[in-house]
């Protein structure tokens, strides 16, 4: 089955791919997702090196044909569609607001939501 796949780094990027995962549950695919946008992981595929964009963290969001979990400090939850666009809004005023850069806009919300 291909599904259609979009990370979001608030503040930082977003990306959407999509790839064939047969039969393949969202929890298992979000494991490997997770290895596959990590330098270090020694899973890093195409589309991270090509971004050159910072790992995926904390905070960051996948979709997964509609469905989106935020990532957890282990594990990710399920949250609504509007929760990604309300964090993103989140971390673009914090950057502008305060010079941050999306890294640190991003931790001071982790810490203010969890």
């Amino acid at each position: 089955m291909l599904k259609h796949i979009h990370i979001v780094q608030p503040g930082r990027m977003s990306v959407v791919y999509q790839g064939e995962y047969l039969e393949m549950s969202d929890e298992k695919l979000l494991e490997d997702i997770f290895a596959y946008w990590n330098a270090g992981s020694g899973r890093e595929c195409g589309e991270f090196i090509e971004a050159r964009t910072r790992s995926l963290s904390v905070g960051d969001f996948v979709g997964i044909n509609g469905k989106f979990y935020q990532c957890k400090s282990v594990g990710w939850d399920e949250v609504p569609r509007a929760t990604v666009s309300l964090w993103c809004e989140h971390v673009e005023a914090r950057m502008v607001e305060t010079g941050e850069g999306s890294w640190q806009a991003l931790n001071h919300l982790c810490y203010i939501f969890d």
